[in-house]
């Protein structure tokens, strides 16, 4: 889902979570929700 490559998907749960506070971080992710 996210373009940063995360080994870990408690990591990539938690860089969601700030995607989704921070969205200028990665305009490409933001849509779905």
């Amino acid at each position: 889902m996210t373009q940063v490559a995360i080994p870990n998907q408690t990591n990539r749960a938690s860089d969601f979570k700030s995607t989704l506070k921070i969205p200028a971080i990665e305009p490409t992710v933001i849509p779905k929700i």
